[in-house]
């Protein structure tokens, strides 16, 4: 079902643009549009996963000089008790990739084995059908799209992971290299729809974190009017100026 909502929304691109490259950079576009509802949440949970675990690092800190592992066992699940938090949490940071598992397995069977593709070229690709190489010399070929890829997942990952969470970042370099591996050999077609996801990733993350920007902005600007305002003692009896310090 889904790889034919894929395939009606890349004819669809192709009937306007006569062009499937263009397709398939559109089609990865929509696609990215229609889960935006998704990367919000999965986005929010992750923030408030990352203040949790800050919230607890000073008393965490606290226990590194206890010699029994016993007792500081004890000590870290009770820190962890107390903030309502598990280890299996550091997980959530996966939620960005399986929300997107289900895209990429329909467009994985999609593109893999749509023969329309087949000698469309697109660019330097000369085969969307086939693996780019882009690099050939004499019987030496290398597929350049692949690492392409892998850089721009990256650095959309590494701009907005938190950099003091070593198991966001392991999770971040190792998913990169999986993808590496596993569509290196793939067709053209596959590994730009891909990229295009993870280039397009990029400015989804950008609109969210300027989005939480704004609503700071806009707290320190009622906290600002709180304080410096003669007529404070009015504003804060006022019903509707306390529903804003509440936002």
């Amino acid at each position: 079902m889904l790889e034919q909502l894929l395939e009606n929304i890349l004819v669809f691109f192709y009937e306007s643009t006569s062009s499937y490259g263009f397709s398939i950079v559109l089609l990865s576009f929509a696609v990215t549009l229609i889960m935006l509802p998704l990367y919000w949440i999965a986005d929010s949970i992750q923030l408030r996963e990352n203040e949790r675990k800050a919230k607890m690092q000073p008393a965490l800190k606290e226990i590194n000089g206890v010699e029994n592992k016993q007792e500081k066992y004890f000590y870290k699940k009770e820190i962890y008790r107390k903030n309502n938090y598990s280890p299996l949490y550091s997980l959530i940071g996966l939620i960005g990739l399986i929300i997107q598992i289900p895209f990429f397995l329909a467009a994985y069977y999609l593109l893999l084995d749509y023969t329309a593709l087949d000698q469309v070229s697109f660019g330097p690709i000369e085969n969307l059908f086939q693996p780019d190489k882009l690099i050939s010399i004499k019987k030496f070929s290398l597929n350049l799209l692949p690492f392409i890829m892998t850089l721009i997942n990256l650095v959309a990952g590494y701009l907005y992971v938190d950099k003091r969470n070593k198991s966001e970042l392991i999770q971040l370099y190792f998913t990169a290299f999986v993808f590496l591996i596993l569509l290196y050999n793939l067709s053209a077609a596959l590994v730009l729809y891909w990229t295009m996801n993870n280039f397009f990733s990029i400015g989804k993350n950008w609109l969210f974190r300027n989005k939480l920007v704004f609503n700071n902005l806009r707290k320190i600007e009622i906290i600002i009017i709180d304080f410096s305002s003669k007529t404070y003692k009015n504003l804060s009896n006022n019903i509707f100026f306390k529903n804003l310090k509440n936002i």
